[in-house]
This record gives structure tokens, C-alpha cells and sequence, in this order.
């Protein structure tokens, strides 16, 4: 789950464009060390983290923001937005491979969770 930030772009590049990618913030689940689903939000300390990287980002001219669709990763491109006045573009095309459902909500270190990873 990335959100892409894009620098500034031009109808016709005559330079290179810088393309930074920014993972999520911590979840509470990340924390604990547990398989998150895909609607597991930032704890305080990831928006704690994704307003650091807002306030690295509020002096880089930057176009566009594109975010996976994914709720932490929506959070943190949302607080980075805010921050830099940019719009967000949601993409699946950011979403993470999906894991196995059955491991969602176990420890890393589950017997269950290891076997099936």
C-alpha cells in the first residue's frame, strides 16, 4: 500500500520526473505484529508518522498524489493532501498482493499464520 507522489509535470518532459514512494503509516495492527485486513486503520503513532512525511513534502512541488484504495494507505495520502493542497487519486493498482484470509487477525508468530504463509 504506497501512495506515489509525483513532482511536478509538464505537457512535455524535458528532464526527469521523481516519483516518491511513501508507505502507510503504522496501523494499530502492525504494532501488535498482527495480518491486517484491508480496513485496518493507522494507529496514533502512524498519523503522527504521516504528518512528518506532510510536512517533508509541504516544500517539494509536487502534481499529483496517487493512493491504493486501501483505508491506512487512504489516511495517510489524505493527511499528506491536506497538508500540500494536492488532490488524491485512489488506485487499485497500489493495493497490496492479498494474503489468505484465514491469516488475518493472527500473530505473525501463529502456528496456523506461519504454516500458511
Amino acid at each position: 500500500m504506497f501512495s506515489c507522489i509525483l513532482e511536478r509535470m509538464s505537457a512535455v518532459r524535458t528532464k526527469p520526473m521523481n516519483v516518491y514512494l511513501v508507505r502507510h503509516g503504522e496501523t494499530t495492527l502492525n504494532a501488535r505484529r498482527v495480518h491486517q485486513a484491508s480496513d485496518a486503520q493507522l494507529s496514533a503513532r502512524g498519523i503522527a508518522q504521516a504528518k512528518v512525511v506532510a510536512k517533508r513534502f509541504s516544500h517539494i512541488p509536487v502534481d499529483a498524489i496517487v493512493s491504493s484504495t486501501l483505508k491506512r494507505a487512504r489516511q495517510t495520502a489524505d493527511i499528506i493532501a491536506g497538508t500540500i493542497q494536492k488532490p488524491v487519486k485512489y488506485s487499485p493498482l497500489f493495493v497490496e498482493r492479498k494474503r489468505p484470509q484465514e491469516i488475518e487477525g493472527k500473530h505473525a508468530e501463529d502456528p496456523q499464520a506461519v504454516r500458511v504463509k
